[in-house]
């Protein structure tokens, strides 16, 4: 219960704070008055409460894990993988005028990349480091705007599947004994 107290006080008092640092591996953007953009340098800045927010990015090395992919690709095998994305922070003010939610649009945009590149490729043609290198030299160009730097695309899982799909049509739903509501057709 006295953690929640020092928390809501801590909380308070950061309000009025009027300074503030920004280490070596950061960068920092001011936005003063809601309109007015300023990028900072490392070191020691004063900040006017209320009018003054900052915006503070590491700008170190990270990953971002894209999620698990189903395929195909062009001669109609099915393939199974999932990538991660490493990236550090380039230009603070390009990243943030033009993304919202960082990790969810890189792993999106490399989940698009990933299923274009498998759809134009047949089987034979599919190796490991053949996608890491294309999809890292495309993503480079591509995250670059968005001011982003040192772009790579690792596979962490490659696996070649059987698919089963069920066509659920109208024969399907009288073979069981379904009436035509229970199937969702009308």
């Amino acid at each position: 219960m006295l953690d929640g107290l020092f928390n809501s006080i801590a909380r308070f008092f950061q309000v009025f704070v009027f300074w503030k640092t920004i280490e070596p591996w950061e960068q920092c953007l001011r936005v003063r008055m809601g309109k007015h953009l300023k990028r900072l340098q490392p070191g020691f800045h004063f900040k006017i409460p209320f009018f003054d927010v900052l915006h503070v990015q590491s700008s170190r090395y990270r990953n971002a894990l894209c999620f698990p992919q189903t395929l195909t690709t062009a001669d109609g095998h099915t393939l199974v993988c999932t990538f991660a994305l490493g990236y550090a922070l380039d230009n603070i003010e390009k990243l943030y005028q033009g993304v919202y939610d960082v990790n969810s649009t890189l792993t999106q945009t490399v989940a698009s990349f990933v299923a274009d590149e498998v759809a134009k490729t047949n089987r034979a043609d599919l190796n490991v480091h053949m996608i890491n290198k294309k999809l890292t030299s495309l993503l480079h160009v591509e995250l670059s705007q968005y001011g982003l730097k040192d772009v790579t695309v690792k596979l962490q899982d490659f696996a070649f599947i059987k698919a089963f799909r069920l066509i659920q049509d109208q024969r399907w739903s009288n073979d069981f004994g379904l009436s035509p509501s229970h199937s969702g057709t009308q």
